[in-house]
């Protein structure tokens, strides 16, 4: 408790001094405070940025933030890509999809633009799980939390971005507490195989990874994602990717886009196989 206290003193003077001599004279001849302080900005001087405050480092951070939540945004679904945009106060993140245009063809690019605006408690909120930005509403005991999340309504001009309200846990969503609840229970089941696999010998572990090699190689549908991640973040996935709902994918080809398109959602694709490979292996 008392380094949490000594923490947050020493990033508010830093943040209230532009020279470290200054700060340290309000250090109230600290011996351990004064170290503190002085460390920081040892450390702003070897990384070449500027001593004056934290606030650019705190600015930096939650202009990240805003990139990766930009980044999760659904997709317009023009071919030549969008622009997203997501602001907090006066801080914005960019996530530019766009695609370079071919100066030898005769049509001009059309590209898109989503702008979002948070609030502070918005922002504080916000998080991507289940490869949907998920807002999670504050101070709930429950385990399956209420929540809403950013969710894609058509493409190009008759694109709509809708805030839907349902429900989360485990990183499943489902507009229904009850389905929610047995979706995240299973997804925590799958996660306790996993464990209990890299438990395994060596002649199980090789036995385990040509099923997942096979299983990889195999075609996946529109019910095979829904059979174990949630139906929100499945539809999420297919427009950011620019896939049809109707075709039957390679899983190593959804392995291959989600790692270029939609970094957050490698771990549900994975998830698919790997229940693909644990029926073969339990037969």
């Amino acid at each position: 408790m008392k380094t949490e206290k000594l923490g947050k003193r020493v990033v508010n003077l830093c943040a209230k001094y532009a020279k470290a001599e200054t700060a340290i004279q309000y250090c109230n001849k600290d011996p351990e405070m004064m170290e503190a302080v002085s460390k920081h900005y040892n450390r702003a001087i070897l990384a070449g940025k500027k001593t004056s405050t934290v606030r650019q480092w705190l600015d930096d951070r939650i202009t990240t933030r805003l990139y990766h939540i930009a980044m999760n945004m659904p997709d317009e679904g023009y071919s030549m890509g969008s622009v997203i945009r997501v602001q907090m106060g006066r801080l914005v993140g960019v996530h530019d999809r766009t695609q370079k245009y071919a100066n030898s063809c005769r049509w001009r690019a059309t590209y898109g633009c989503v702008e979002v605006k948070l609030t502070p408690e918005e922002f504080r909120n916000i998080r991507c799980d289940g490869g949907l930005v998920t807002c999670i509403y504050p101070n709930q005991k429950d385990k399956v939390k209420k929540c809403w999340w950013y969710a894609g309504k058509g493409q190009k001009q008759h694109f709509e971005l809708l805030k839907v309200g349902g429900y989360i846990y485990a990183g499943y969503h489902s507009t229904s507490k009850v389905m929610a609840l047995e979706g995240g229970t299973a997804n925590l089941e799958q996660q306790k195989q996993a464990k209990a696999q890299k438990l395994l010998s060596e002649k199980e572990k090789k036995a385990v990874e040509r099923k997942m090699a096979i299983a990889t190689r195999q075609q996946y549908d529109y019910a095979d994602s829904i059979a174990v991640n949630c139906e929100p973040g499945t539809k999420a996935f297919i427009l950011r990717c620019g896939l049809d709902k109707n075709k039957r994918y390679r899983g190593s080809f959804l392995l291959k886009v989600a790692t270029e398109k939609s970094t957050y959602s490698i771990p549900y694709i994975q998830r698919m196989i790997k229940y693909r490979a644990s029926k073969m292996i339990n037969r």
